[in-house]
């Protein structure tokens, strides 16, 4: 089983929700209003940078090179209508065990 982690700017959760509709991630989790935090950058939701972020969680059984080519797609569309200096979009994929 693997698991889909999709973290974006909350401005472009309606394109990914749009896109795991369009193929076929129909089951997913969603975590609104989480906060990213690196050595370089700081988006903690203040009044400097009110950035918020959401992350998408989903489970597939299997992920076709398909499937690798649209997530890599929608990664650049996406960072395609960033502002610079900020983190649009990171998708992992993972393999994971359920207990």
């Amino acid at each position: 089983m693997k698991l889909l982690l999709i973290l974006c700017d909350k401005a472009y959760e309606p394109d990914v929700i749009e896109f795991l509709e369009r193929n076929g991630v129909n089951m997913y989790e969603m975590i609104d209003g989480a906060k990213f935090s690196s050595p370089k950058i700081k988006r903690l939701s203040t009044p400097v940078w009110p950035g918020r972020e959401v992350i998408f969680m989903g489970f597939l059984s299997e992920v076709t090179e398909g499937q690798r080519k649209a997530f890599r797609e929608l990664k650049e569309t996406i960072e395609g209508k960033s502002v610079a200096g900020s983190l649009p979009i990171r998708i992992y994929i993972q393999e994971v065990e359920e207990v």
